[in-house]
């Protein structure tokens, strides 16, 4: 275990507790927090500068995340039926692809986009027991679905950096870099159980660790050294995003999916301010 152990204040959100709390992101439109609720279809609004009012809308049972555009108030939504274009105000839900992927068995689960403007989109088993978990490339210009990667049981945690594509396996316990020229894989083996991650300026990927209350600290230029933590009062931390106009404080996700007790914190939000800044977030072009 790491021993490294950063100290930063923290503060617990007074969120509503979301049995599976996943795909935070941030709107510069509106210096709002953006998250979902996968299995009750519920997609969460926090305003910071409004003594941290929440809205919530109800959305699509499994919908997996929630993604920004480049138009105030204007959202994409992904689930296991296609990408959808959420009008944030009318609550307005447009299809803007959709998939046919004829397969109950599975669901959707992390989605980013990536630098080039493209959305990358994960499947997995909605049991996360069998290894059909695939990461497809989402080409917004051809309007097609390219399978990138497939044998995954939990894929999580999408970012780019130093000319390679990282993901995670959260099953395996394990990420992955893919050469962006190449297309050789790396694989990289760690102590815990790797859920969605955000990227600093600096390459230190903040990873959200499931079922071990912190967030573990990995530096993409020296082969994903585990450099330390940051500790979390929720017990499955599921992803986390930089805010704010310096892009240094972070917001953390959680979860109380299967937990046989649940606290007072589980499935709420946390809120540190770190001395990292963030690498910013690519935004969708509507």
């Amino acid at each position: 275990m790491p021993k490294s152990i950063f100290a930063f204040d923290t503060k617990v959100i007074r969120s509503p507790q979301a049995e599976l709390g996943e795909s935070p992101i941030w709107c510069h439109h509106t210096n709002s927090l953006l998250w979902v609720d996968i299995k009750k279809g519920k997609l969460f609004r926090l305003y910071p500068d409004l003594s941290d009012v929440i809205e919530i809308q109800d959305i699509p049972i499994l919908t997996s995340a929630v993604l920004p555009t480049n138009i105030k108030n204007f959202f994409i939504l992904i689930n296991i039926d296609g990408v959808y274009v959420l009008n944030y105000k009318t609550k307005e839900l447009s299809i803007y692809f959709e998939f046919e992927f004829n397969n109950g068995g599975i669901r959707t689960n992390e989605c980013q986009i990536s630098p080039d403007g493209n959305i990358f989109i994960s499947v997995m088993d909605k049991n996360a027991n069998n290894p059909i978990g695939m990461i497809y490339e989402f080409n917004v210009k051809r309007k097609e679905l390219n399978c990138i990667h497939s044998n995954l049981l939990i894929p999580n945690t999408m970012q780019w950096f130093g000319g390679g594509f990282w993901f995670a396996d959260s099953g395996r316990k394990a990420f992955y870099r893919k050469d962006l020229n190449t297309n050789e894989i790396e694989e990289y083996p760690v102590n815990y159980i790797a859920d969605g991650s955000v990227l600093t300026k600096d390459g230190v990927l903040i990873n959200a660790c499931w079922g071990d209350k912190c967030l573990a600290l990995y530096d993409l230029n020296n082969s994903m050294q585990l450099i330390g933590r940051i500790i979390v009062d929720s017990s499955q931390p599921t992803s986390c995003i930089f805010s704010g106009i310096d892009n240094s404080t972070l917001y953390v996700t959680s979860a109380y999916d299967g937990l046989k007790k649940i606290t007072t914190n589980d499935g709420r939000v946390t809120s540190i301010k770190t001395s990292f800044i963030g690498q910013p977030s690519n935004t969708f072009v509507l």
